[in-house]
């Protein structure tokens, strides 16, 4: 009798000790579960990242909040099924140096379906956009925050060869630490009197001249005789494009080296990628001198040959060049306006 009640009290020991190790593998499989789902949504190449909104002000439907805030600010797309278009909406844990200060909200993940066919540059250029300050109005947003305004970005691939030297983030660095190169492009923003001071100050540094940088982007678009809620748009979503660090989820099956590096590189797109807004403007310039000269200027020829854009099909030219388009866009209006 002895024996068996030892025998029994050795099992109802060895059932606790199960239990708690069992209990600890349940939670450190919990732990990489999520930790799967993160990186598997931080590499989703369908991912938009909104960013400027405080944290809970989603309630508990991230989704459903996200779908009413994309529904706000693209009033004319309503066709869209958006409930469908957005898989998921998530807060991404983690703020890059340089993207972030200090007390910033975390930027909020949306999965995409079908981004190959409706993107972000089609909602831009088919949709009506509304301002900051409108959405600011109907959720809250803060306007201390870092940013100043509601960003929504995307990303693109391009090879790390492709590069600016000028990047917010060192370049080298995050080449040495192996990651590969995305742009980002900001689709709303609000521009402040105190934004306007900023920007010439960056894109003086960035073009080692001081300038009225806005200014002439500004009086260069009104040459091309856009509406100014055109004009605005289309610099607003010019001026903030800059290159940062991202990790990409892999692009297709191999297709061999690169011709340019030598470099087995087929995840990353050999493309840049620039505002929707651009193309508008070049067109939009093409039309004005066609009415003035009477014959058809292609810029787009033009630039080819002056190399500041690739001949490729789908390689646009990056921020640094756009600069150098709109002057020769500026001076090809000036020789029209003079030969008269």
């Amino acid at each position: 009798m002895e024996e068996v009640e030892t025998r029994i009290s050795s099992l109802e020991d060895d059932a606790g000790s199960q239990q708690v190790i069992r209990e600890a593998l349940e939670k450190q499989l919990e732990d990489t579960q999520w930790k799967l789902t993160d990186l598997e949504d931080r590499l989703r190449r369908n991912n938009l990242r909104v960013l400027g909104i405080p944290e809970g002000i989603e309630g508990s439907d991230k989704h459903r909040f996200m779908v009413a805030l994309f529904k706000e600010a693209f009033l004319d797309i309503q066709q869209w099924d958006w409930d469908r278009e957005i898989q998921k909406a998530h807060w991404f844990p983690f703020n890059r140096a340089g993207l972030s200060s200090a007390g910033a909200s975390d930027p909020i993940l949306d999965a995409w379906c079908h981004w190959g066919i409706k993107n972000i540059g089609d909602m831009h250029r088919k949709s009506g956009c509304k301002s900051f300050m409108e959405l600011q109005s109907q959720y809250g947003l803060p306007t201390t925050h870092f940013f100043k305004f509601l960003q929504v970005r995307n990303f693109f691939g391009c090879h790390k060869h492709d590069m600016p030297e000028m990047t917010r983030i060192p370049l080298v660095e995050a080449i040495n630490r192996g990651e590969k190169i995305g742009m980002i492009y900001t689709l709303l923003v609000d521009l402040q009197s105190d934004d306007m001071v900023h920007q010439n100050e960056r894109w003086s540094k960035r073009f080692g001249k001081a300038g009225d940088w806005m200014g002439q982007s500004l009086a260069m678009a009104d040459t091309t005789l856009l509406s100014a809620n055109l004009k605005t748009q289309h610099y607003k979503t010019l001026v903030d494009l800059y290159y940062t660090p991202v990790k990409l989820k892999k692009w297709g099956k191999s297709s061999g080296l690169c011709n340019r590096c030598g470099e087995k590189e087929a995840e990353i797109l050999h493309m840049f990628y620039v505002c929707p807004m651009l193309r508008v403007l070049l067109c939009e310039i093409e039309v004005f001198l066609k009415k003035i000269t009477g014959c058809n200027v292609q810029l787009s020829a033009m630039l080819v040959l002056l190399g500041v854009m690739d001949s490729t099909e789908g390689i646009e030219p990056p921020l640094y060049e756009i600069r150098l388009f709109l002057f020769v866009a500026m001076a090809i209006f000036r020789l029209c306006i003079a030969t008269d």
